[in-house]
């Protein structure tokens, strides 16, 4: 559910800073291909380093790079 919220709100986000419709595309494209291809070796990580360290971890990541985008004019 949280997925598909980010999802529609940064179309909304994106639009509000003049980003046109193909630089929007391709940034999505990419966040969904990149979480394709990081999923099996996501597993790897939380068997190896534990799932609350995982997912703390990813959290902190995937903030960071909102951060970016956000301070992104």
């Amino acid at each position: 559910m949280g997925i598909a919220v980010f999802g529609a709100t940064l179309y909304l986000y994106m639009e509000s800073l003049h980003y046109s419709y193909a630089e929007m595309n391709i940034f999505l494209s990419l966040f969904w291909i990149v979480s394709f291809l990081t999923e099996t070796p996501s597993g790897i990580i939380a068997d190896t380093f534990g799932r609350k360290n995982t997912i703390i971890s990813s959290c902190i990541i995937r903030s960071i790079g909102l951060l970016f985008l956000f301070l992104n004019p």
